[in-house]
């Protein structure tokens, strides 16, 4: 029944234009630590490739990487394609973004606890995909929890501050993950770094007689 909801309300979502352009990758870290990573990539996968208006490609990476395309696949679908994903090595982001390195991405969402400790580190390679394609897709970091996602985060903010790369994050590492407000974070995911904003700007106002009609009726 959640799901069935979860599904409407993404689905009045586009139909009201409050979907998400462009072309997205979504990185989920599938190393020791992150068996939460592989399961909550192919959550945000989902949402994405049900609210996006372009393509979207899911890639496990430890220090290797495996993926495939997602667009309008569902979540069970995408579960079924991805049942023999399983945690184990180091982590290497940049391996997931080699991978797509070929596609026209807008935006690039990373699920995991954020302890890049293998080369290519995403930094690396996010840069040279900019100067390569002359684009500058946003990253958005889905931060799960383990031992090393405290230290480590800030090295991966560290290494993204350097190259002048900024991401967003979703801070995921307290308590345990509600899958159903998924899109709802995803719902703030644009390819443009304005994209909340002017969502928000275009929106029209509405005035008092509309949000208090008696009251003002009463005062009048």
């Amino acid at each position: 029944m959640l799901r069935e909801l979860q599904e409407r309300q993404i689905q009045a979502q586009k139909d009201a234009g409050r979907g998400i352009e462009g072309n997205w990758l979504v990185i989920a870290d599938k190393s020791g630590s992150q068996t939460l990573g592989i399961e909550l990539g192919k959550a945000v996968a989902a949402a994405i490739a049900k609210f996006v208006g372009g393509s979207v490609w899911l890639v496990f990476c430890d220090t290797g990487a495996a993926g495939f395309e997602v667009t309008g696949m569902s979540l069970e679908q995408i579960r079924e394609r991805a049942k023999y994903i399983q945690a184990g090595g180091g982590t290497s982001y940049g391996v997931g973004l080699e991978w797509a390195c070929k596609q026209n991405l807008d935006g690039i969402a990373i699920v995991g606890d954020g302890a890049e400790n293998s080369v290519p580190v995403f930094a690396q390679i996010y840069v040279g995909y900019r100067q390569a394609s002359g684009k500058n897709p946003p990253v958005y970091l889905y931060q799960t929890a383990s031992t090393e996602s405290a230290i480590n985060c800030g090295e991966f903010k560290r290494r993204m501050d350097q190259a002048g790369c900024a991401f967003t994050p979703f801070d995921l590492t307290h308590g345990q993950v509600d899958y159903y407000s998924i899109p709802n974070l995803v719902q703030t995911m644009n390819a443009s770094r304005f994209g909340v904003v002017e969502k928000v700007m275009a929106s029209p106002l509405v005035s008092l007689d509309q949000v208090l009609p008696r009251v003002t009726a009463a005062g009048r």
